[in-house]
């Protein structure tokens, strides 16, 4: 069975007991929990804490804010316009939670897409989070929690290193 798959930036969930509001304009409103001190480094523990929860720094600020579908866009989202595309493509995967086949078929499959969409000679594809939350809040397996603010998962400093991690020092320094 093939499933439907977009090459695309995500946004997580508003902090538990937030509600979205009803859909209006092919949108929600929704609360996101955005850094609002950026002169201190910001930190977030993401282990949970006895209470169950992750520990975060106190300079998060929680706004509302409208989220719309980008599929329903009159003018398509464009990777250099936009930061990310929607592309829809078939995908070898029947099970999004298989480690294996993940890294098996879902890499070269995504591997493959890219370099159509970007005309790039070369992707490396690298890890990748499973974050499978039950109804009841309980985790699927190994699966990680939500974050439950906006987030990059790399800095200026970091993604060359984590570059450097991955690659031979040749290739890093392509």
């Amino acid at each position: 069975m093939l499933q439907q798959s977009s090459l695309a930036t995500s946004i997580h969930s508003p902090l538990p007991g937030s509600v979205a509001a009803p859909r209006t304009d092919g949108g929600v409103k929704a609360s996101m929990n955005f850094i609002s001190d950026r002169t201190k480094k910001p930190v977030i523990d993401a282990k949970p804490s006895e209470e169950g929860e992750a520990r975060r720094a106190k300079y998060f600020s929680t706004s509302a804010i409208s989220i719309r579908n980008a599929r329903e866009k009159v003018i398509p989202a464009d990777l250099e316009r936009e930061g990310f595309a929607l592309v829809r493509q078939a995908s070898p995967l029947e099970d999004f939670s298989d480690e294996a086949q993940i890294r098996d078929l879902y890499y070269p499959a995504m591997a493959k897409l890219i370099k159509e969409e970007t005309g790039a000679s070369e992707v490396f594809v690298f890890d990748h989070t499973l974050r499978i939350e039950r109804e009841d809040g309980t985790r699927a397996g190994s699966t990680r929690g939500a974050v439950f603010s906006a987030h990059n998962d790399y800095t200026a400093g970091s993604a060359p290193q984590r570059v450097r991690d991955l690659l031979s020092a040749a290739d890093a320094e392509r």
